[in-house]
């Protein structure tokens, strides 16, 4: 699966320069240099994907700024509104994006036809699945009414945090394979999971699995770890409010490096 680095502001061109395949956060597109990377970063024939804002705000942006944000990178996917761990909301959120999106949101988006990720929530794996089934129903609605406008397959996008149930993402995904025996859609997973290992069994049993993304590469290494498979998993120093400004010293930029190819390999990314 091809894999989306997340690097502070100030390494995006060490790091993802050279990729095809990148995941922007909304929240940070108020940055000019963050913005005229990824700008420049579609014009090289690069994948956006813009991400709702929902794991810094617990509940995603709204449709009309999103779709704003997209027509300014030309983003290839948006990610619909979520609300973290709330599977009514999250399906109401998307009910009302796509009614967005078919009524006063066109003028916008239509020149740009992008993808669209549904990312289900919910606080037992129970209402994970309803959610899924809500948000793929709502979704084929809107397609099946203006399928000029709906063009493409959806992509599904399952959080890291659901990687602590029993079962984690491989239970999730094994649920998922069933329907995708017979519907077309894609899958990003929006994180690299707390058992990072398990990230390339993922890879192996799920190949259909699109996509992962990740800060964690970096988070590591400015804390001066390096993550491997063959050691125990570090603890997770977690992404501190300042990550995006910080500058990696020589000792971290290789720490970095080690760390990013890791997670490819984990992930059998061979694609930049």
């Amino acid at each position: 699966m091809k894999a989306a680095l997340i690097p502070p502001v100030a390494h995006l061109v060490d790091f993802c320069y050279e990729s095809r395949f990148h995941l922007v956060l909304s929240h940070m597109l108020t940055n000019p240099d963050y913005r005229a990377f990824y700008r420049d970063q579609r014009l090289r024939g690069s994948f956006l994907i813009l991400d709702n804002g929902a794991h810094e705000n617990t509940s995603g942006e709204s449709m009309m700024p999103l779709l704003t944000q997209a027509k300014s990178i030309r983003a290839s996917e948006i990610v619909l509104p979520d609300t973290l761990f709330d599977c009514d909301a999250t399906i109401k959120g998307a009910e009302q994006a796509l009614s967005f999106l078919l009524g006063p949101g066109q003028s916008i988006w239509m020149d740009a036809y992008p993808r669209f990720m549904l990312v289900p929530q919910g606080k037992t794996r129970q209402e994970w699945e309803r959610c899924f089934e809500g948000l793929i129903t709502a979704y084929q609605m809107a397609a099946v009414a203006r399928p000029d406008l709906f063009p493409h397959s959806v992509t599904i996008g399952v959080s890291k945090d659901y990687d602590a149930w029993e079962g984690g993402h491989y239970a999730l995904l094994q649920y998922l394979d069933v329907f995708h025996e017979w519907m077309t859609f894609d899958v990003h997973l929006l994180g690299w999971g707390r058992k990072l290992w398990v990230l390339n069994q993922l890879a192996h049993d799920f190949p259909w699995v699109r996509s992962t993304d990740s800060a964690k590469p970096f988070v590591y290494a400015r804390a001066g770890l390096a993550v491997s498979p063959v050691m125990p998993i570090p603890p997770y120093p977690t992404r501190d409010p300042v990550y995006f400004d910080a500058v990696l010293g020589n000792e971290a930029l290789r720490l970095a490096q080690h760390n990013v190819r890791v997670f490819r390999e984990a992930a059998h990314d061979t694609s930049r």
